[in-house]
C-alpha cells in the first residue's frame, strides 16, 4: 500500500519552512551564509586544537577531547534549531553569525585564563587521571560551547530558508550540505597548509571571524528594516577584528609555548609564584608555527631548551641525561660498534 504524507504535514513544513518568500538574491546569500560557516567552522577546529595541544597536552586522549567537545557543541546546537524551531529568517541567520564571532573572541580572551584554572584544578584532585580527563573537556567546553552551538544552530535554520518549496526539497538540501561541505574542506585545508604557518593562531582565529561578522553584515542589510542596530553591531565586530589582525593583541608567542598541563607538577616546587611568574626567568628567541607543530627556542641563566607545542623536546637541562641515554642504547645494542654518526 502506498503511503503519502499527510495534508497537515506538509502544511507543517510550509508554515516553517517558507517563512521567508524565496527569491534568487535570497538564495545566493543563504548558501554564502552555509559556506562562509563550514569554512570558519573547520577553520576554528584547527586554530583552536594547535592552541588547546600547548594547553592540555597532544596526547590521543587530549586530541580526542577536543573533537568531542567540538562536535557536542555543534550536535547541541543543530538539535536545539531542529527541537524548538524558530522561526527563521536572515535576521536570525546573521545573529547566529555575530554569536559564532562573538565565541571567537570568547576562546582568545578566555585562552588567557584558562592555564591558572586548570592548574588549580588537577591540583585540587590530585591529578588523577579521570579528574584530568574531566577537567580537560570542561576546560575546552567552556572555550568552545558558544561558537559551536551556533555553528550547529546555522545549518538547520539555512537548510529552512533555502528548501522552501517540496517540490525541489531534496536538490535543495542537497546543495545545502555540499556547499557547507565545499567551506569546510576549504577552511580546513586553508588553516592548515595557509593560514597558520603564514600567520599564526591568533590571526588565524581572527580570519575566522572576519568570515563571520562579514557575513552577518551582508545578511542584516539584506533584512535591516527588522535588524535595527544589528548591522552596526556586525560592522563594528569586523572592525575590531580588522584591528587586531596586526597580531599579539590578545596573544604574546609565549603562550603558545608553555606546555601548562605537561609541567603542572612541577609549578608545586614554588607556588608563591604565579602561573606566568614560572616562565619569567626564560625568554623566547625563536618561536614558529609551522604545519605539524609549534617550534620554540627558550634561553635563560646556562639554559637553552627546544620546545614542541610547549613539550621541552631537547635542553641543556633536565632533559639532557634523555638525550644522552638515546644516543647510548644503540652502541650498548651492538656487539662491536666501530663508527657513529654524530
Amino acid at each position: 500500500k502506498q503511503l503519502r504524507p499527510a495534508p497537515a504535514a506538509i502544511a507543517d513544513f510550509g508554515d516553517t519552512a517558507a517563512t521567508v518568500a524565496s527569491d534568487p538574491v535570497t538564495d545566493r546569500l543563504v548558501l554564502a551564509t552555509i559556506s562562509v560557516s563550514g569554512f570558519a567552522a573547520l577553520l576554528y577546529e584547527v586554530a583552536w586544537t594547535r592552541a588547546l595541544t600547548a594547553l592540555i597536552s597532544s596526547s590521543t586522549y587530549a586530541f580526542a577531547i577536543m573533537l568531542v567537545t567540538f562536535l557536542v557543541g555543534i550536535a547541541v546546537g543543530s538539535s536545539w534549531a531542529a527541537r524548538y524551531r524558530p522561526s527563521a529568517n536572515l535576521r536570525m541567520l546573521g545573529v547566529f553569525q555575530l554569536a559564532i564571532a562573538a565565541g571567537g573572541f570568547v576562546f582568545l580572551l578566555g585562552y588567557l585564563v584558562a592555564p591558572a584554572i586548570l592548574v588549580s584544578l588537577v591540583r585540587a584532585l590530585y591529578y588523577s587521571f579521570p579528574a584530568v580527563l574531566t577537567i580537560q573537556f570542561l576546560v575546552c567546553a567552556a572555550l568552545m560551547i558558544l561558537a559551536t552551538f551556533f555553528m550547529g544552530a546555522t545549518l538547520p535554520i539555512g537548510a529552512q530558508l533555502y528548501s522552501s518549496r517540496m517540490q525541489v526539497l531534496g536538490r535543495r538540501i542537497g546543495g545545502v550540505y555540499s556547499i557547507n561541505t565545499l567551506g569546510a574542506i576549504i577552511g580546513s585545508l586553508g588553516a592548515g597548509f595557509v593560514l597558520i604557518p603564514l600567520l599564526g593562531t591568533e590571526r588565524s582565529i581572527l580570519i575566522g571571524l572576519l568570515f563571520n561578522a562579514a557575513i552577518a553584515l551582508a545578511l542584516f542589510v539584506r533584512e535591516r528594516q527588522r535588524s535595527g542596530l544589528l548591522p552596526y553591531v556586525a560592522a563594528g565586530v569586523l572592525l575590531l577584528a580588522l584591528v587586531a589582525l596586526r597580531g599579539q593583541v590578545f596573544w604574546s608567542p609565549d603562550v603558545l609555548d608553555r606546555g601548562v598541563l605537561i609541567y603542572a607538577r612541577q609549578f608545586e616546587a614554588r607556588p608563591n609564584l604565579r602561573l606566568e611568574e614560572h616562565y619569567h626567568e626564560t625568554d623566547v628567541v625563536y618561536f614558529r608555527e609551522g604545519k605539524n607543530a609549534t617550534v620554540s627556542v627558550r634561553t635563560g641563566n646556562n639554559y637553552v631548551g627546544l620546545r614542541t607545542n610547549g613539550k621541552v623536546d631537547a635542553s641543556n637541562g633536565h632533559d639532557k641525561k634523555t638525550q644522552l641515554l638515546l644516543a647510548y642504547l644503540p652502541g650498548f645494542h651492538h656487539p662491536q660498534p666501530e663508527d657513529v654518526l654524530v
